[in-house]
């Protein structure tokens, strides 16, 4: 679930792992053009899915944070870009801090990965 700030609130639900409603997990980032695979899906809400993902070009494990929808809608990307610049201006090391925005996804560090 989301807070009022729009961040994810870490008392989720636990893992439900490759649940993402799609022919596979690694479709679910190939219809997006994206460079990640194996993800884990880890928390959703009504609006967006945070998954764990590995990037093709190096291997290393990754948040991902992406709209359900398919064809995401202005508001879901602008809350995205909100919350890559707060997280990035936040000068606080015990913060997952973003990696990068992506068109559709927001890109984020992963220090739980396996």
């Amino acid at each position: 679930m989301r807070s009022a700030t729009g961040l994810w609130s870490w008392s989720r639900q636990p893992c439900r792992k490759n649940n993402l409603n799609l022919a596979s997990p690694s479709d679910a980032l190939a219809v997006r053009g994206s460079a990640f695979d194996e993800l884990d899906e880890l928390a959703r809400d009504e609006r967006f899915v945070l998954c764990r993902a590995r990037r093709k070009d190096d291997g290393a494990s990754v948040l991902l944070e992406r709209p359900l929808d398919a064809a995401p809608s202005a508001a879901d990307i602008a809350l995205l870009a909100r919350e890559f610049e707060l997280l990035r201006s936040l000068p606080l090391d015990s913060i997952t801090k973003p990696i990068e925005l992506l068109t559709d996804a927001l890109v984020l560090e992963d220090h739980g990965a396996r």
